[in-house]
């Protein structure tokens, strides 16, 4: 089972996740991060709860960053359990997305004010 909640911040969004992220689960993940989308801020994926991720969620989430970066919105993860982190690293997630141990951390590596007005949202990410 996958669960998500959204937490807005002054600088960024963290989205929690909790559970499995898998091809059942793939497109409910997907929501979770197009609505977080629709808040114009950098994006911080909380997995501190997360017990499974495997490559479906990958290709949401490396979906997600390229539609993130050309709006210039930053995507982070948090504190991957130590089997989803290992998984990250070798699906090369890591090697794109940035890897923070705490929210505290993220905090402080993004930016302090928006970049700037943007168009709204495009097409919704695709797997």
């Amino acid at each position: 089972m996958f669960q998500s909640a959204i937490v807005e911040l002054p600088n960024a969004v963290v989205v929690q996740l909790r559970g499995e992220v898998d091809l059942a689960t793939a497109l409910t993940f997907r929501d979770a991060l197009d609505g977080a989308a629709k808040r114009e801020k950098s994006i911080l994926l909380d997995m501190t709860n997360l017990e499974y991720f495997d490559t479906s969620g990958a290709r949401v989430i490396e979906a997600f960053h390229r539609y993130m970066q050309g709006r210039a919105w930053q995507v982070a993860i948090i504190s991957p359990p130590p089997t989803v982190r290992r998984g990250l690293q070798l699906m090369g997630v890591d090697q794109r997305i940035r890897i923070f141990e705490s929210l505290d951390e993220a905090l402080a590596a993004m930016p302090a004010a928006p970049p700037g007005p943007s168009e709204e949202p495009g097409p919704r990410t695709v797997l």
